[in-house]
């Protein structure tokens, strides 16, 4: 059962989820940032941004269309500065939970349109098959065309990947298999042989590669 309540968001957990404590118990608010405050739909442990009352400083505008219905990228809405910050405390974090003190050098950025492999989702909706990466906590499939984490040889090759695959026979189920682009002017499909086709286009598809490719969210 949900109800609506407002919080005060702590902290962001290790998958980039803000934290907030309750009377009735931790509940994990995505898109929400610390200091944060919050109306949110709860369901449990899960609560769902109705409204942000009071704001963070650190709050930017993503950069990414596919923000909200993408499961990647869970911190676009983090200033740079702050996320460098975040990402370095969590390893600090994760040492002395262990007992362990060590010093952590600064988070060193990488570009957008850097990441050379990706495991790219295919499945068929409504007809007609869509080409990316699965939602939030869904096997549901959400489009990624001009994703900004992947190289540009993979952005480009989304659309093409879901002419490949019309060989296939696709049902409602997404598929996924990696990609690679060992040169930045390259994409390597990953072979997978014996791809489920149809009787009447065996022939002509053969041995071919599911598109698909696996990836971590940028704040993974």
């Amino acid at each position: 059962m949900q109800t609506t309540e407002t919080v005060t968001v702590a902290a962001i957990g290790h998958k980039g989820d803000g934290v907030a404590e309750t009377p009735t118990g931790r509940v994990f608010v995505p898109g929400s940032l610390p200091g944060e405050t919050v109306t949110i739909a709860r369901d449990g442990e899960r609560g769902r941004i109705i409204s942000i009352e009071a704001p963070s400083a650190d709050r930017i505008a993503a950069a990414c269309r596919h923000v909200g219905t993408c499961g990647g990228c869970s911190l676009q809405h983090m200033a740079p500065a702050a996320y460098l910050a975040f990402k370095r405390q969590s390893v600090i974090d994760a040492f002395a939970d262990r007992g362990i003190e060590v010093s952590v050098a600064e988070t060193v950025p990488v570009e957008a349109h850097s990441r050379r492999r990706a495991v790219i989702a295919v499945q068929r909706q409504e007809g007609r098959l869509v080409v990316g990466f699965r939602e939030r906590l869904s096997h549901t499939v959400a489009p990624a065309e001009g994703c900004l984490v992947v190289t540009p040889a993979i952005a480009a090759a989304m659309p093409k990947l879901a002419e490949l695959c019309d060989l296939l026979t696709f049902g409602k189920r997404a598929r996924s298999a990696p990609c690679s682009t060992p040169r930045p002017d390259s994409i390597w499909p990953l072979p997978k042989p014996n791809c489920p086709t149809s009787a009447g286009r065996r022939r002509s598809s053969g041995r071919c590669g599911s598109a698909s490719p696996g990836w971590r969210s940028a704040a993974s």
